[in-house]
């Protein structure tokens, strides 16, 4: 399992901070000619938990809420609903080597075992 697009603002300390970065250590200038499709497949994702905590955009001038936070997989990697916002909004830099897996597996299908190994392995990074 990997982790994408933690935000160590957002996680209140649930996620062992090695799988984290600060908000302010994130590239947010990153322009994707694919973003479409790489919106399409961070919405598609399977979702493995969620958080009953509403968020707010960290982003400057920009307080608008996000909501409740849903942790999301396609079987390898996992990441949270917010990195949907700050991509889709802000084109928050994402991972080459997702970027890739999106282009080799454009479809999302996982099985109800495959889902509960992600869930036990995610389980295992929070704090």
């Amino acid at each position: 399992m990997k982790t994408i697009g933690f935000i160590s603002e957002h996680e209140n300390n649930i996620l062992n901070s090695k799988y984290c970065k600060s908000f302010n250590h994130h590239n947010f200038s990153k322009l994707y000619s694919n973003k479409k499709e790489i919106l399409n497949y961070l919405k598609k994702g399977e979702s493995i938990g969620s958080r009953m905590e509403i968020i707010r955009s960290l982003y400057p001038n920009d307080s608008e809420i996000i909501g409740g936070v849903i942790y999301l997989t396609d079987g390898v990697y996992v990441w949270p609903n917010y990195l949907i916002y700050y991509f889709e909004k802000y084109n928050i830099e994402i991972e080459e080597d997702f970027i890739k897996r999106i282009n080799n597996r454009p479809e999302i299908k996982l099985n109800r075992n495959e889902i509960r190994e992600v869930l036990l392995e995610f389980k295992t990074i929070m704090d």
